[in-house]
């Protein structure tokens, strides 16, 4: 009869440990709350191809093409106040960036890119841009 409780006993402490090691498996690949495609996003591969076929023509390094005095380019003048008092990025605050507010409206007089000029963005794009202003917007340099 002994015998048959340190059995048991050992295979419940067993049957413990196993569950104890599985819940702490679980817990470390839970994710932190950002997605892992907030975490993969990489200006120069996921940004500036996505400003540069959308937003480079009216708002980058061409003064004789630009408009509202905003280059996307530039971080310095991407997070500068506008001549509307916005700011077209606010570093780590995707909702109160102009150019999010701009690529999300169905508002066509608003709407970036203009209807007439460009496609409107995917909803990966979008995303990628939400996720890349929130991780703080920031810049690299060109190969």
């Amino acid at each position: 009869m002994f015998e048959f409780s340190l059995r048991n006993i050992s295979l419940t402490g067993f049957v413990l440990l196993l569950v104890a090691a599985s819940s702490i498996a679980t817990l470390a690949e839970k994710p932190t709350g950002k997605s892992q495609a907030a975490l993969d996003v990489d200006f120069n591969r996921d940004i500036r191809p996505i400003l540069s076929k959308n937003c480079f023509h009216c708002h980058g390094p061409d003064a004789e093409t630009r408009e509202a005095g905003l280059r996307l380019d530039q971080r310095s003048s991407a997070i500068a106040k506008l001549e509307s008092d916005e700011h077209a990025i606010v570093p780590n605050n995707a909702e109160k960036s102009e150019l999010v507010q701009r690529i999300i409206t169905s508002d066509e007089s608003l709407v970036m890119p203009p209807p007439d000029v460009g496609e409107k963005l995917t909803a990966s794009q979008i995303a990628k841009i939400k996720a890349w202003i929130e991780q703080g917007a920031p810049y690299a340099l060109h190969w």
